[in-house]
């Protein structure tokens, strides 16, 4: 059955955590030490609803959902704006992918694609490149994006779970 993508809403937050949460502990299961993946397992402490549900609310995040038979498969978070880059500061015309997740039953389906193509479609234009950050450990995370026409722009160390990691930046260009 085909994926259908579509802005999020607040009756999505709990799939949306589930989905964010499985995601990460199948990705990160080797990388990050047991006590992290713990607590990405607790759903409501790693991702909060109320924090999701503000983002749905304001919009200042251009937030989509996947679904597949009206099951919430995969999101992904576009921060546009310099108040809502959390991770990456990005130059003047480029908007940050802050998340994109997609439930782990559902990889190598085509569903992060979508959720890519359809959220850059939606930045009409107000972007010339858009930044996405992922571990540099995290092999998978950079094929996929590099196939999506990113590239490596930067590395830097980020700190997660009072552990320091390697990270790279990565860039695609829109225009």
């Amino acid at each position: 059955m085909a994926v259908r993508i579509r802005p999020a809403r607040r009756e999505d937050v709990p799939a949306i955590q589930r989905v964010v949460s499985d995601s990460w502990r199948a990705a990160y299961d080797e990388l990050l030490p047991p006590k992290a993946l713990s607590f990405i397992g607790d759903e409501e402490r790693f991702l909060p609803a109320e924090s999701l549900t503000e983002v749905i609310d304001t919009g200042n995040a251009n937030m989509l959902v996947a679904l597949r038979e009206g099951n919430v498969i995969g999101e992904i978070q576009f921060a546009t704006g310099p108040a809502t880059h959390a991770f990456v500061a990005p130059a003047e015309g480029e908007t940050q992918l802050q998340s994109l997740y997609v439930d782990p039953d559902h990889w190598r389906a085509g569903v992060g694609s979508a959720l890519v193509e359809a959220g850059v479609d939606r930045l009409d234009g107000d972007a010339d490149a858009v930044l996405v950050e992922v571990l540099s450990e995290n092999a998978d995370a950079r094929r996929f994006y590099r196939s999506e026409g990113f590239e490596p722009a930067d590395e830097r160390v980020v700190e997660l779970f009072g552990l320091p990691y390697p990270s790279t930046i990565m860039r695609r260009p829109l225009r």
